[in-house]
């Protein structure tokens, strides 16, 4: 199995895209659909282009994992326009950085090939495997080309 290690903020939106959100009256906040509001359809787009292309799924590596399950989250990016599959979660490790939450789940889950999709760099000894996006732009076309090379997807 292939996977992408995904965080939300920073990768499937940005500052930009926050900055001119406005959710249409009477979403209930903290609902699924509140939550889609969150998600910029084009960086969604092309984290669905790059499942598309080299056959992974996502783990959702985000803090907004936290309280959430793989459903619940798949739910949300759904309504946002996904196309993809959530096969998981990593674990919350409280004081740890991301890559170490990254390293247990792959420790339990193998992988044939894997990328970290984030805005952070707090990968400790994945660093390699992070393709590092950026909180003012968010996922860009540069970064699935290169995640794709990571995954092995075509034209790598």
């Amino acid at each position: 199995m292939k996977l992408v290690f995904c965080d939300i903020d920073g990768v499937l939106n940005s500052r930009v895209f926050l900055a001119g959100l406005r959710p249409p009256p009477g979403l209930v906040a903290d609902g699924p659909e509140w939550w889609a509001e969150m998600l910029d359809r084009e960086a969604v787009g092309r984290l669905n282009r790059l499942l598309a292309e080299t056959g992974a799924s996502v783990v959702v590596s985000s803090s907004w994992r936290l309280g959430s399950t793989a459903e619940a989250l798949q739910t949300i990016l759904d309504l946002g326009g996904f196309e993809g599959a959530v096969v998981g979660v990593t674990p919350h490790l409280s004081e740890q950085p991301r890559g170490e939450e990254i390293q247990r789940y792959l420790a339990s889950h193998p992988a044939e090939a894997f990328v970290i999709l984030d805005d952070e760099d707090d990968m400790g000894e994945l660093l390699s495997s992070l393709v590092r996006t950026s909180f003012d732009t968010g996922l860009l076309d540069e970064h699935v080309e290169r995640a794709k090379k990571a995954l092995g997807g075509p034209g790598a």
